[in-house]
């Protein structure tokens, strides 16, 4: 069983850390933000090299427990795939199981759906190592000599695929996938590329992964023998089990309403250490939160939007806060034909809002390179447009605010973030 690997392996390795015998692990793990992507990499790979390559490695969720509740899509993931419904129960290491003296206990790492070590793992731990990397976002030319494998397949739907494509094709015959990893790879892959809808955002590897995974997944007893014989030219989006597998992700994605700001703000998170060049060179760390709902509908219902975003921005220390949300239009469109009338809902839209503290000359840099991004194509809007009470959406003192509607509603965080450092360090970004 999947779960009993996870909560084996975290304790395990919690016992060498208090006997201090962490660095005898490798500790594999996605991005901050704790998406399905980066935990089911995580997990996968930690599986990968444990049973395949005999390495005592440890899955690690860079999310504390508590946190593990904001994103329902998950936890429904996670109970598909063994690990039970109830959340309090999940075995799985998190940063807050681990001491919080400096150093970090371990100094082996693999990096799964980001390729760039974070500062809290290296802060007086200099025999911080980057063993492998398996990721799809932009490459930051990083552990080229350390890294084996090091895997950085720009475009790519999902991490998970990578790493599915690595069990496969590194995996002797004797020892197949289990069924309810092929399940948790098989949730990161829907809901990252909507079932791998033709025409969005999977590529190659992510239907050569799909083909590969659902014949041994739990899934198998919902189909005919011939599941066996699925190829990457499947329409997988044919395939009921598939389907409602990717409904069920993202009903549980996209319904936030339990959540107050805060929660959204740290929901999807993530942070970067950037090189501001303006009077004197200096370090300025970049917060992105990625929110799946429109500012119409989310100011109006919290009298105090604008304080827990400053409340944040101090909390976590960060010299800007950038929110991406990423939505459907609220309004819905009827169609009539003679039959019948059949709702769609509205388009798919993105807004932007950029919070600066204290900081007039990034304020200046960025929000004029903002304006001025093809790839986004940003339109400025007045906070009222969106419910705000006032003109500054209630941001002063040492804030400025500025909130935009984004053109370019296939600009993710993966293209903002790159766009962001260009503007900040005055470098060329690359091609996401």
């Amino acid at each position: 069983m999947l779960a009993d690997f996870v909560s084996q392996t975290k304790h395990r390795y919690l016992q060498d850390v208090k006997d201090g015998k962490g660095g005898d692990w490798i500790v594999a793990m996605g991005n901050e933000a704790g998406d399905l992507d980066s935990i089911a990499s995580a997990i996968a790979y930690a599986w990968f090299a444990t049973v395949v390559k005999k390495l005592n490695t440890v899955p690690l969720i860079q999310t504390p427990h508590p946190d593990l509740g904001l994103r329902a899509e998950n936890l429904y993931a996670f109970s598909v795939s063994g690990f039970g419904d109830d959340p309090a129960k999940f075995d799985v290491l998190c940063l807050d199981d681990l001491p919080k003296s400096s150093p970090f206990p371990s100094h082996k790492f693999s990096l799964v759906d980001h390729n760039r070590l974070g500062s809290y793992f290296t802060e007086n731990n200099p025999n911080a190592t980057v063993v492998s990397v398996v990721d799809h976002h932009e490459d930051e030319q990083l552990y080229k000599d350390t890294a084996d494998p090091r895997i950085i397949t720009v475009p790519t739907g999902s991490c998970t695929s990578l790493v599915a494509d690595l069990i496969h094709s590194q995996s002797p015959a004797e020892v197949g996938i289990i069924p309810e990893l092929a399940t948790l790879l098989m949730c990161g892959i829907v809901i990252d590329t909507n079932n791998l809808k033709p025409g969005g955002k999977a590529e190659d590897p992510d239907r050569q992964a799909m083909a590969y995974l659902l014949p041994r997944s739990t899934f198998v007893p919902a189909f005919s023998p011939s599941i066996a014989d699925t190829d990457p030219g499947t329409d997988f989006n044919d395939i009921p089990a598939l389907k409602n597998l990717t409904k069920d992700l993202k009903t549980r994605k996209e319904d936030v309403s339990r959540l107050g700001t805060r929660d959204l703000l740290r929901r999807d998170y993530k942070e970067d250490t950037l090189t501001f060049s303006a009077a004197q060179v200096s370090q300025v760390r970049i917060g992105l939160s990625s929110v799946p709902v429109g500012f119409k509908a989310w100011i109006p219902q919290d009298k105090h939007f604008q304080n827990a975003i400053e409340d944040w921005i101090k909390e976590r220390n960060i010299g800007a806060l950038a929110i991406l949300t990423s939505f459907k239009d609220e309004k819905e469109t009827k169609k009539k034909s003679k039959k019948d009338e059949k709702k769609s809902k509205g388009k798919h839209k993105r807004q932007l809002l950029v919070v600066i503290a204290d900081n007039k000359d990034l304020a200046s840099k960025l929000f004029s390179g903002l304006e001025q991004s093809s790839k986004l194509q940003l339109e400025e809007c007045s906070f009222e447009k969106f419910g705000a009470k006032k003109a500054n959406g209630g941001f002063e003192g040492v804030f400025q605010a500025k909130v935009y509607k984004q053109g370019n509603v296939d600009a993710t965080r993966k293209i903002v973030a790159p766009v962001i450092k260009e503007i900040v360090e005055g470098l060329p970004a690359a091609n996401p």
